[in-house]
């Protein structure tokens, strides 16, 4: 089934895909196949396949939560660029006003 540059431009612009008028006639073109072959999936059988939010399993990428001993703030502000009344100075990046 042919599907007209207008309807391409349309389904493009709700896509958010900028699309000048050579593409918009090789997409109109070319639309027809990709939906053909998308359709494919609505066959296959899927029973008992849970949906899933991601296709790959993916580890926590988290450390252990473990106890140690806390850090020393003179050592810590000693490694800092700059430091002032015991805390970290950095450039200001706000308008004070």
């Amino acid at each position: 089934m042919p599907i007209s540059t207008e309807e391409t431009a349309r389904i493009a612009s709700l896509a958010r895909i900028k699309l000048d008028g050579v593409d918009i006639g090789a997409v109109s073109e070319a639309l027809p196949a990709i939906l053909e072959y998308v359709g494919q999936l609505a066959v296959a059988d899927t029973t008992g396949v849970e949906p899933l939010a991601i296709a790959v399993e993916v580890g926590s990428p988290l450390r252990r939560d473990v106890t140690r001993e806390p850090l020393v703030r003179d050592a810590v502000l000693a490694a800092a660029p700059s430091e002032c009344n015991s805390f970290f100075e950095v450039p200001q990046i706000l308008d004070p006003s």
